[in-house]
């Protein structure tokens, strides 16, 4: 997901997304949210792959106009 940042930042700016679910993000705890460049009307919650298999994770955007 990290080489898609640009991509999603796009797509949560020109559509009206409430909230985004991403599967097999990769990331992990060496890459911090604010490496990620994301929109900053958006929380973001994390479920890191903490194995030393690549692959898996998840990520779940939600508009800040919401309470979580």
């Amino acid at each position: 997901i990290y080489n898609k940042c640009t991509d999603i930042n796009l797509l949560l700016k020109n559509q009206n997304i409430s909230i985004l679910t991403i599967s097999e993000t990769w990331l992990d705890s060496n890459i911090s949210n604010k490496e990620l460049f994301l929109d900053e009307n958006y929380n973001n919650f994390r479920l890191d792959r903490y194995t030393f298999k690549k692959g898996g994770g998840l990520m779940t955007l939600v508009a800040k106009r919401y309470t979580v």
